[in-house]
């Protein structure tokens, strides 16, 4: 990996919607991985030094909100923008105590995408 580059990690189950994240994140210049379980992401945060993480809320294993809950007590634990269809303030609330860095609701501009992501890495 580029030492330049910041590495982020997508979880998001929907195949579309992390191959769209996916190529939007390497396009813009950055080093992705990629997974589709919010267990696997958890276990990815303890190996490897992700400096960001896009994160769906809604996923079959376990949600975003147990995600955000487990990496609570990562020393080493990315800056999190959650990427959620759910539109409610309390869902962002909740989010935010967990830790969540920012919200963005779904279907998401890609400049606004691109924006949040390059302020949340600074």
């Amino acid at each position: 990996m580029d030492a330049n580059k910041s590495h982020i990690l997508i979880v998001d189950d929907d195949p579309d919607m992390l191959q769209l994240l996916q190529y939007t994140m390497q396009f813009a210049g950055y080093d992705v991985s990629t997974t589709h379980s919010g267990e696997i992401a958890i276990e990815k945060v303890k190996q490897v030094n992700y400096d960001l993480m896009i994160l769906d809320l809604m996923m079959p294993d376990i949600s975003g909100f147990d995600v955000l809950e487990a990496l609570q007590a990562e020393d080493s634990r990315p800056k999190i923008i959650v990427h959620s269809i759910i539109p409610y303030i309390d869902a962002k609330m909740q989010c935010s105590t967990l830790g969540a860095s920012r919200y963005l609701v779904k279907p998401t501009a890609r400049e606004v995408l691109l924006d949040t992501v390059a302020h949340t890495i600074a």
